[in-house]
C-alpha cells in the first residue's frame, strides 16, 4: 500500500487526501452529528408538549381550588362508598375503557389508575366529582399518553367531608 501511495503523483496524493478528508467529515456528519440533531429536536418537542400539559394542569388545579372554595360541602350520598362513587362516575364519564384499577386506601380515600385516558374527559370527571360530591384530589401523578390528548394518571381522591 505504501509503494502504491509513493508511486502516485503529488497532485494525485493531494486529491486523494482531500477526498479522504471529505469522506471522513461526511461520515462524521451522517453517523454522529445528524442523529444527535434529530434526537435533540424530538426531545425538544416532547419537552414542549409536557410543559403545555403542565400549564394546563396548573390552570385546572387553580380552577378546581376556586370551585372547591365556593361550593357547599355536599359530601357523599347516604349508603354510598367512595369506591363505588369513583367507579360509577368514571364509567358515567366514558372512561371505563381507560380504567385500569381502583383500590381503597381507607374508608374516605381511594386511588384510581387510568391509562390512555382522554385528557378533557378525565379533567371533566375530576371536576364533576369535586363539584357534585365534595370529593377532592389529594395526589395525582400524570404522564403523557402514547398519542396527543391522552394521559396516564394515578389519582388519590378523598371525601373532603371527613
Amino acid at each position: 500500500m505504501k509503494d502504491w501511495w509513493l508511486n502516485r503523483e503529488p497532485r494525485e496524493r493531494w486529491l486523494l487526501t482531500g477526498a479522504g478528508l471529505i469522506l471522513l467529515v461526511l461520515a462524521f456528519w451522517l453517523v454522529v452529528w445528524e442523529p444527535l440533531a434529530v434526537k435533540r429536536q424530538q426531545l425538544t418537542r416532547r419537552l414542549d408538549n409536557q410543559q403545555s400539559t403542565l400549564l394546563a394542569l396548573q390552570d385546572i388545579s387553580q380552577q378546581a381550588a376556586t370551585l372547591a372554595a365556593s361550593r357547599p360541602d355536599s359530601g357523599l350520598p347516604p349508603d354510598t362508598t367512595l369506591l363505588g362513587l369513583a367507579d360509577r362516575t368514571v364509567r358515567a364519564r366514558g372512561l371505563a375503557g381507560s380504567l385500569r384499577r381502583i383500590e381503597p386506601e381507607s374508608e374516605h380515600r381511594v386511588r384510581v389508575w387510568l391509562d390512555q385516558a382522554p385528557f378533557d374527559q378525565t379533567v371533566g370527571w375530576l371536576q364533576s366529582v369535586a363539584a357534585s360530591h365534595g370529593i377532592g384530589v389529594i395526589d395525582a401523578n400524570v404522564s403523557s399518553g402514547e398519542q396527543p390528548g391522552l394521559i396516564n394518571i394515578q389519582v388519590t381522591l378523598a371525601d373532603e367531608g371527613h
